[in-house]
């Protein structure tokens, strides 16, 4: 399992991965030629000779299977790979079966404003509607462009806590 913060770095991974393992497979077929004694692929590959008993057929077909099975490898993202763990766990998770990932909230954020606002601001009932009905700069929009900031900082902490009576 390998995890990258880029789709691009996740690529790149993956094709040196691959790289490596037909370099190493060259190598002990003997279509790669190394000269020098301090080469990663000829240092690793006599390495797993040698605990391999120098069996070098044994390492050759688990580099050939290790190429042949390379699509099943887990190398992906840090989203990629959260999403297969939730996927996979889903009804530990209490998540449904065919979640899609999102990386744009921005739909769902209006409509939970939206929803917020006509919940309580279209009641007389609500402290805290009452108090910020008060100041006219405080809109629908505003509270949705509030909201987008506090989601992007998820560590921001009020400097005040909030009165009682707005609880």
């Amino acid at each position: 399992m390998a995890v990258t913060f880029t789709r691009d770095a996740t690529k790149e991974l993956r094709e040196r991965l691959q790289k490596a393992l037909r370099d190493a497979l060259g190598y002990l077929e003997g279509k790669l030629i190394i000269t020098d004694p301090y080469d990663r692929t000829k240092l690793l590959v006599d390495l797993a000779c040698t605990e391999n008993g120098n069996n070098q057929d044994e390492v050759k077909l688990r580099l050939q299977l290790a190429l042949l099975d390379f699509d099943l490898a887990s190398i992906s993202t840090i989203h990629g790979f959260c999403q297969q763990v939730l996927n996979r766990f889903s009804f530990e998770t209490g998540l449904p079966f065919d979640l899609e990932p999102t990386t744009d909230s921005s739909e769902e954020i209006e409509n939970l404003c939206r929803d917020w606002w006509r919940q309580n601001f279209y009641t007389t009932d609500n402290n805290l509607a009452v108090f910020l009905g008060k100041d006219k700069l405080f809109t629908l929009h505003a509270l949705i462009r509030l909201t987008d900031k506090l989601i992007s900082k998820p560590d921001a902490k009020l400097s005040q806590p909030l009165p009682s009576h707005f609880s």
